[in-house]
């Protein structure tokens, strides 16, 4: 029963490793198509600070995120920023996560 237990563990850590791996090249391919259009003045940026205004999760978790890879930024400069649809992905997978988790 152990030896179950521990072998989907390893299945489970297995899984999670791939989902990030396929988030953080979804990340980069995001973070460039967008650093492109900022550059051609075509898209809208949001700072943490203002996604964190929006009601969203708190600006340390915000941060957390985006070096996780979970939220998709973009560093110019110095600074950080958001993209709308980085924004919305981000969100689908709080919802997602949110969802697949077992209230007590």
């Amino acid at each position: 029963m152990a030896k179950q237990a521990r072998s989907k563990k390893v299945t489970d850590s297995s899984t999670r490793r791939q989902r990030r791996a396929a988030i953080s090249k979804r990340t980069d391919d995001v973070a460039e198509e967008s650093q492109r259009a900022v550059q051609a003045g075509l898209m809208q940026l949001f700072t943490v600070h203002e996604i964190a205004q929006l009601g969203g999760p708190r600006r340390s978790k915000l941060y957390e995120d985006i070096q996780s890879g979970l939220l998709p930024s973009i560093k110019i400069g110095s600074l950080r920023r958001v993209t709308p649809d980085g924004y919305r992905q981000y969100l689908v997978l709080l919802a997602a996560q949110s969802q697949s988790q077992p209230s007590n």
